[in-house]
């Protein structure tokens, strides 16, 4: 997949994206925003991303994670 393939796909799940993470955090536009963008640069620098077949799921499933990981580190804090 290439940079520009890339942007195209993310552009397209960014929308869906935004509302997942909204939905998880519940911090408000700009945590979520957060999220979306910290999902995507994992994403991004994965190793495996000319393989991926299916780039909403992984999308997906890297944002929950992110999400998780900021609800542990705010219930720590």
């Amino acid at each position: 997949m290439t940079s520009q393939e890339f942007n195209i796909t993310i552009g397209k799940l960014r929308p869906r994206l935004i509302n997942f993470a909204n939905g998880f955090v519940k911090g408000g536009a700009a945590t979520a925003e957060d999220m979306v963008q910290e999902a995507v640069i994992k994403l991004w620098k994965s190793s495996e991303i000319q393989e991926i077949k299916t780039p909403e799921a992984l999308s997906v499933q890297i944002l929950k994670n992110v999400c998780l990981d900021y609800l542990k580190l705010k219930k720590n804090n």
